[in-house]
């Protein structure tokens, strides 16, 4: 379990303890910084949903540093990103890797720290040994892969604007952009050099 980190705000009743996060999120700022899987992208969706429904002519910014994670809860998350009437503004704040770089991609703005990062590679198999499966069953698995691999280059292509080839050869290995290589290939939108 993550400490919270608690601040001291003045209130009519005196002193009141609140949460940092909340304190944020009151401020339309979520972060993603876990592993992606089915309860972080909940916990993430249910944020969005209610401040989309609070106000969805205003910006929402999320912050990303995750390793990545569960393919299928992502996309989840991205096509509910892409659905939103919010304006969704991407901050990448240290390495947003596999899957998490996908979710950056869905940002209307896509932000990114001068020293952070984005990984993008191909979903990879995740469900153990193969020993003991039938052909028909690996032939399954790979036909499932594929299917999400065609959903990834999709994604990244129509937001960045990289020829699909030149997409399918960079998911053939994990690839690595910093932050300038980002912004040369449509990846992220500006790189944040001051705070306003």
């Amino acid at each position: 379990m993550k400490n919270k980190i608690m601040l001291l705000k003045d209130t009519a009743q005196g002193e009141k303890p609140v949460n940092l996060e909340d304190e944020f999120f009151t401020r339309r700022k979520i972060f993603l910084v876990d592993q992606i899987d089915a309860e972080s992208c909940n916990e993430t969706l249910k944020q969005l949903m209610y401040l989309e429904e609070d106000d969805c002519t205003k910006e929402i910014t999320m912050y990303i540093n995750s390793p990545g994670g569960e393919v299928k809860s992502g996309l989840v998350l991205c096509d509910y990103i892409l659905m939103m009437r919010s304006p969704v503004r991407m901050v990448c704040t240290g390495t947003a890797a596999s899957m998490a770089g996908v979710i950056f991609l869905c940002g209307d703005k896509r932000e990114m720290l001068p020293h952070s990062s984005v990984m993008l590679h191909d979903p990879s198999f995740g469900g153990g040994s193969l020993a003991g499966k039938k052909p028909c069953e690996i032939k399954e698995l790979l036909s499932d892969i594929l299917d999400v691999h065609e959903d990834i280059a999709s994604l990244i292509t129509s937001r960045t604007g990289i020829d699909r080839a030149r997409v399918d050869a960079m998911l053939e290995k994990d690839t690595f952009f910093s932050a300038k290589e980002a912004l040369k290939n449509n990846i992220c939108t500006k790189i944040i050099t001051g705070l306003n």
